[in-house]
């Protein structure tokens, strides 16, 4: 009698369940984070126009910027865990920002559920067009017969952590100048200021000749720039950035594995991927386990950089 009551109890909990993940969702759901305007909010609102056709169902986008998007993360941190309420971050503001800011109380791989990596950029290295070195090895180069005089451009810990592995891995020793807005980084390399700063793909093609890439940091050459070398190819690591969605802890798998689907179904789509492709983006749309275990590594990582780089800030 015993073991058929268990036996009960245990098909009512699975009928239960699988009514609660057949039902979800039943109301919008919420994304919290980024700053208004640019590629990455017109990829965002695509992808969710997209599952909207595909579902009838409604994601909406509210804005939490500031704080290095410690407010996005802090808010879905705080959040209700019913699966109606996640965020869009970013990578440095996850896998580095709570690193660096010991007052954020912010853990990266407790506070919150990975659910999927949206898309990813990787980060030119942009120079003037009439600049002496013709990629990043000119580049090196210069550095190393007069160390600290190449002046690269900085806004941000993500650009300070990318020059600590470029340093690393080459030997050389470059001029960090910081910047507190990206548009004074173009400005200052087309006028002979700056040496190099970081850049997205667009902008060097909107430059239209004005800027040059002297590398790329993806995982592979870039459609619109397939000439530029590769950072990885060179000095085995990724100047990269990505966009992802994240749950509070606590939020129903079934929540979380919907969300994860229909994006990555959104993103398949041609045009959607079209879109996010003519930005200078790579779609990704992974599973929660690929994208925690690459989130793991990427702060793994960064937190031995932090500590033999105590000045990334």
């Amino acid at each position: 009698m015993k073991l058929l009551k268990l036996a009960l109890a245990l098909a009512a909990t699975t009928v239960a369940v699988a009514a609660v993940a057949q039902a979800y969702p039943t109301k919008p759901i919420t994304f919290y984070g980024l700053a208004p305007g640019g590629a990455p909010e017109a990829m965002q609102r695509a992808i969710f126009e997209k599952v909207r056709e595909n579902t009838g169902q409604t994601l909406l986008w509210e804005s939490k910027a500031g704080g290095g998007g410690a407010v996005g993360l802090l808010a879905v941190k705080g959040a209700s865990p019913d699966g109606y309420t996640m965020a869009i971050t970013w990578a440095s503001a996850i896998n580095l920002n709570p690193l660096i800011n010991k007052e954020l109380a912010f853990d990266p791989l407790k506070d919150v559920v990975p659910v999927t990596n949206l898309f990813s950029l990787g980060v030119v290295l942009a120079a003037r067009e009439n600049f002496p070195a013709k990629d990043i090895r000119g580049l090196v180069a210069m550095a190393k017969d007069k160390p600290e005089t190449v002046r690269i451009g900085i806004f941000g810990a993500g650009n300070k952590s990318w020059v600590a592995m470029l340093e690393e891995r080459t030997g050389v020793k470059f001029l960090q100048v910081p910047y507190k807005t990206t548009s004074e980084l173009i400005q200052q390399t087309l006028g002979g200021h700056l040496d190099a700063h970081f850049e997205t793909v667009g902008t060097i093609v909107a430059q239209n000749g004005k800027l040059k890439a002297l590398s790329f940091g993806g995982t592979a050459p870039s459609k619109q720039l397939p000439n530029v070398p590769v950072v990885r190819d060179l000095y085995k690591f990724d100047m990269l950035s990505w966009f992802g969605v994240v749950a509070p802890v606590g939020t129903p798998p079934a929540a979380i594995q919907w969300v994860q689907r229909e994006i990555a179904k959104a993103m398949k789509d041609p045009k959607v991927a079209q879109m996010i492709e003519s930005n200078g983006f790579t779609p990704i749309g992974n599973t929660p386990d690929e994208f925690a275990r690459e989130l793991k590594a990427e702060i793994d990582q960064n937190r031995e950089l932090v500590r033999k780089y105590p000045d990334i800030k």
